[in-house]
Formats: C-alpha cells, sequence, structure tokens
C-alpha cells in the first residue's frame, strides 16, 4: 500500500513504513548549486565583497585596454582621476569666465539705460509737431508718397502741439521723412472708414 502526500517544497513518498524524500524544483536547484561547488562564485558576485572588487578591477581593466566601457562610452574616465580633475577644473573656469562676461554685459547695458534716460530728462528731445526732427511728411521726388489721407494740420494750445491726419479710404499710404513724435505732441487719425 502507498500512500503519497504533497507539499509545495518536497514530496514524501511511503511505501511500508519507508519514507523517501523528492525534493522540489527549487529545492532541486540548490542541491545541485551545492554539490557542484558553484556556490563559492554565487556567493563571489555578493556586493563589496573581495571577489566582487576583483570582478570590478579586473572589468576596469578590460575597459580600460580595450578603451571603452561595457556601455559603449569611453574609458578615458577612468584612466587617469587627475585627468578628470583637471577637465573639471577646466570646466569650472570656463563656467566662471562667462559668468563675469554676462554680468559685466549686463552692467554695461544698465549703465546704458540710465544714461540714456539722464540724457532724455536733460534735453530738449523731439521737437513737437511738424517739423524737422519731428513730423515730417516725405517730399522727396522718388520715395513721397501720400494717398488717400488728407495733409496733416497742426493745432497748438496750452502747451501742446496736436496734429491731425482725415484718412479718406480704408486704405492709406503716408510717407514720412521723420515719424518722431515729441513729449507735448498728440497725433490723431480721424475719421478712419472701418
Amino acid at each position: 500500500m502507498t500512500t503519497r502526500s504533497r507539499s509545495a517544497h518536497a514530496r514524501i513518498a511511503t511505501r511500508s513504513n519507508k519514507r523517501y524524500f523528492h525534493p522540489a524544483p527549487l529545492a532541486h536547484a540548490v542541491a545541485l548549486i551545492i554539490a557542484t561547488g558553484a556556490w563559492h562564485s554565487v556567493h563571489a558576485q555578493q556586493a563589496f565583497s573581495s571577489a566582487w572588487f576583483a570582478a570590478k578591477g579586473a572589468a576596469q581593466s578590460t575597459a580600460a585596454s580595450a578603451g571603452y566601457l561595457p556601455n559603449g562610452m569611453p574609458a578615458s574616465s577612468l584612466t587617469n582621476p587627475a585627468l578628470q580633475q583637471q577637465k573639471a577644473n577646466q570646466q569650472l573656469q570656463t563656467s566662471l569666465n562667462n559668468l563675469a562676461l554676462i554680468a559685466r554685459g549686463i552692467a554695461a547695458q544698465q549703465a546704458a539705460q540710465q544714461a540714456a534716460r539722464m540724457a532724455a530728462m536733460n534735453s530738449a528731445g523731439v521737437p513737437d509737431g511738424l517739423i524737422d526732427g519731428g513730423l515730417k511728411v516725405d517730399t522727396d521726388s522718388l520715395t513721397k508718397g501720400w494717398l488717400n489721407a488728407t495733409a496733416p494740420t497742426q493745432t497748438t494750445a496750452d502747451g501742446k502741439t496736436t496734429v491731425v491726419i482725415r484718412q479718406t479710404a480704408d486704405k492709406a499710404i503716408l510717407n514720412w521723412e521723420t515719424f518722431n513724435v515729441g513729449k507735448n505732441t498728440i497725433l490723431s487719425f480721424l475719421q478712419q472708414p472701418s
């Protein structure tokens, strides 16, 4: 009479009051590893063990002699830490030089803007109205053009100069020699068709 019971780890068969042990596949694999002596090579790959460091050193030596790491990157970074430090210092110096150059450029731009503000406050600036340097219609025979608008008119009241242009069509061509609107000038385009 034979009775068998199964478990997740092993099977035990009994025959006439004798028991036989049959290991499960995982237990069988572990038993084979131990029996063949492969346990030492598996144990050797434990991280930070002396064998692991030896394997890493061998891989680095191979990479250094081949010139490339296993991932395809150049192995020059492994060969000379002093060279790495020198390259890092060069890149740092380049970055610092670029930063200093940008800072000087920003300071120069800010100084130029401040000088322009001061010059604008202290100078007469753009003249008001229809005058040279202000609003001046182009009268050159080669470039003049004033189409679908009346000639500009100018009035002055209370220190303000008003220049009015009446547009007579949807599209107009107005060529100016200078189009500088002074700080006391009001420029109006009237009766623009939709």
